[in-house]
């Protein structure tokens, strides 16, 4: 009787053993959804973008991250299965954080915004059929304005997936659940210790900047100091909209001097006038920068920077760039003809009286001897 009962229980064991492992071949794949998993739904991953100026901003910049697949480890002796995209084996995809960055930035009257993508946004598509805690690692995706450093950040996320369980019995069921989503960050301190993180989150801020200040000054005897210069301004390697500064701009001729400029296709090229003692300062342009800065000829002679040239060019850099224009204007004070001769007439003078002198002299002596 009791060498049947151990027989029928290790039947009931292999059958249950069958069972399970009929059910993990036959189990429904899933994924992140907000229904099914509210608590996951409701982690997000966000982007807070920092400009060096409000003008700097726009609503249509979008920030792009990497998810990438990168293992599995089992749960218990279940075995894993590589998660699903689009009807093959996952390996990574792209997701983009949008967002009304500048209008958010204005109503706060900040220069940094911040939105964000759920975890059901970022998950999407992606399907689990085993259990297993599967390991992904996410990253930014750097752009190309120049006004942004782009977050080297990177996290690794852990979805852990078990079979669910009869709430009542606690036995698994065939049914697959998402227990949870663990995220760890892999960047680390000045001292290579790991970050702690309650979120997870990729921080922009404005690259580092500076500025092109060109100046205005004239000098000489015959210099005007109410006549206007025409410069042409070329910049490129640039993204966006940048603000003018002025010291004095009274230009009222025609257009007025712009007060900021927008590249265009990543270079933008304008003209700005300027008398003496005055300047302008294009504010906030990428130290990689490069401009190209043209006075227009006239009749004084042009100089920047101590350099006998109406036009400079070069990089922004750290420090900036700071150029001077100076122009000259000269002209000789006349003498008049009458002070150009008479040193002359006075030595011919002095001559002619010498020589007279010398004839009357000369005979009164004669005149004695006779």
């Amino acid at each position: 009787m009791k060498t049947t009962k151990k027989i029928l229980s290790a039947m009931l064991a292999i059958a249950l053993i069958c069972c399970m492992a009929l059910t993990a071949f036959a189990a429904q794949a899933i994924g992140i959804t907000e229904g099914a998993n509210p608590g996951i739904a409701a982690q997000k991953v966000q982007k807070t973008w920092t400009a060096a100026s409000l003008s700097q901003m726009n609503n249509t910049e979008a920030f792009n991250f990497q998810l990438a697949y990168v293992g599995a480890t089992a749960v218990g002796t279940n075995q894993t299965a590589v998660p699903q995209y689009n009807s093959a084996d996952f390996a990574t995809k792209q997701v983009s954080i949008t967002g009304n960055w500048l209008d958010q930035a204005t109503q706060a009257q900040s220069t940094s915004a911040t939105n964000e993508i759920s975890y059901v946004d970022l998950f999407d598509g992606i399907t689990f059929s085993a259990p297993g805690v599967y390991e992904f690692t996410l990253t930014e995706i750097a752009g190309t304005n120049p006004n942004i450093d782009y977050s080297e950040a990177s996290y690794k996320l852990k979805v852990t997936v078990a079979w669910a369980t009869d709430e009542l019995t606690g036995q698994p069921k065939d049914e697959l659940a998402i227990l949870g989503v663990v995220e760890t960050s892999l960047s680390t301190d000045p001292t290579g210790e790991k970050l702690d993180i309650d979120e997870v989150v990729f921080p922009n801020t404005a690259v580092d900047n500076a500025s092109l200040k060109v100046t205005k000054a004239v000098e000489g005897n015959a210099a005007n100091v109410n006549d206007y210069f025409k410069f042409t301004v070329a910049l490129s390697g640039i993204s966006g909209t940048y603000d003018i500064a002025y010291t004095g701009n009274t230009y009222q001729e025609g257009e007025t001097n712009p007060t900021s400029i927008t590249a265009v296709e990543g270079a933008a090229t304008f003209d700005i006038y300027l008398k003496h003692g005055e300047s302008f300062e294009v504010k906030n342009l990428p130290e990689t920068a490069t401009y190209t800065v043209t006075e227009e000829d006239t009749d004084y002679t042009e100089s920047v920077n101590d350099q006998d040239t109406n036009t400079a060019n070069g990089t922004i850099g750290k420090d900036g760039a700071t150029l001077n224009y100076v122009n000259t204007k000269t002209t000789v004070t006349p003498t008049g003809v009458f002070m150009d001769v008479l040193p002359y007439v006075v030595m011919l003078a002095v001559v002619a009286i010498g020589a007279g002198a010398f004839v009357v002299i000369r005979r009164r002596r004669e005149e004695e001897q006779f």
